[in-house]
């Protein structure tokens, strides 16, 4: 049953105009805990905390601490664990929330487009993100593999993103990144450089 079951269970309750409700299961500070409020955007979480340590407590209490306008911002990726970035960075491209994009980056960030062009520092991304947003992009990143030493990360990343042509068609586009993070110094993790052609 557990082999069924996999590391994390619980139940996302989701009904038109209400918050979503997360029922967590009998677990640890998971990193699938994490990927799972993240990836269902939950706006109420029910624990089993009889237990619960207080870096548990800790870091639901921070996963809501922080408000864009009248989106709510979830900060687990940042403050957990740097491959949790590119999940956090799907949700906010699919969202075409570029408030929540450019969050994720460092103020003295680096992007290289798929297109080859290079981007640097915030208005250059929040241009180059507009611009990807007229595509209406659908973005599927998949970590393969993370190197972290100290205070920065090296993430290799498989990506598939959907993209609306000049002509209103769909196509898709494919590639295997080479992203860096780097820890603040509050122990939240941010994009640095993202390359999307990796090492071309």
């Amino acid at each position: 049953m557990a082999n069924q079951l996999g590391p994390v269970s619980g139940f996302i309750l989701d009904a038109e105009k209400e918050p979503v409700l997360f029922i967590a299961g009998d677990t640890v500070w998971h990193k699938d805990v994490n990927e799972a409020i993240i990836r269902y955007c939950s706006d109420v979480i029910i624990l089993y905390a009889g237990a619960a340590s207080s870096s548990c407590i800790w870091r639901l209490t921070n996963l809501y601490s922080k408000r864009w306008g009248d989106d709510l911002f979830i900060m687990a990726a940042l403050m957990m664990n740097p491959e949790l970035l590119p999940i956090a960075f799907d949700d906010a491209i699919n969202g075409q929330n570029l408030e929540r994009v450019i969050a994720l980056y460092t103020e003295d960030a680096s992007m290289r487009t798929q297109f080859d062009e290079l981007l640097t520092g915030t208005d250059a991304i929040v241009s180059g993100i507009s611009r990807m947003f007229l595509a209406k992009p659908y973005l599927k990143n998949t970590v393969k593999r993370s190197i972290i030493a100290g205070d920065i990360a090296l993430l290799i990343v498989d990506w598939v993103m959907e993209l609306t042509d000049s002509t209103g068609q769909r196509f898709t586009t494919t590639g295997t990144a080479t992203n860096v993070a780097k820890q603040m110094a509050d122990g939240s993790w941010r994009l640095h450089v993202t390359n999307p052609l990796g090492i071309m």
